[in-house]
């Protein structure tokens, strides 16, 4: 349990430990949703494994989507739309990395 909250999986070393998710920077996040877009998962864009593991569910992560430039994230009752600016995770990756990380 020390190793947990040295690092930073825990809150606190008392009892109850809550758990801490780590902060996922805007680029990962996209890195993310683009790689998720490609594969085959169990579960949604908006409700799976992986966003989970981070924290990321329900309004906040509906939130951090809406401010990512790399993409568009609309909503509207049970209608969701995602607007990729990319066709691609290697096309996104390609202009990432032209951009010096801020595309």
């Amino acid at each position: 349990l020390s190793a947990a909250y040295s690092a930073g999986l825990v809150a606190t070393t008392r009892d109850p430990r809550p758990l801490r998710y780590p902060a996922v920077p805007d680029d990962a996040l996209s890195y993310l949703l683009y790689l998720l877009r490609e594969v085959r998962f169990a579960g949604t864009l908006l409700d799976n494994p992986y966003l989970r593991s981070l924290g990321l569910t329900g309004a906040p992560l509906e939130e951090r989507l809406r401010s990512l430039p790399s993409l568009r994230f609309q909503r509207q009752g049970d209608i969701v739309d995602f607007g990729w600016r990319y066709p691609s995770l290697t096309a996104w990756a390609t202009a990432h990395r032209s951009a010096g990380g801020h595309a």
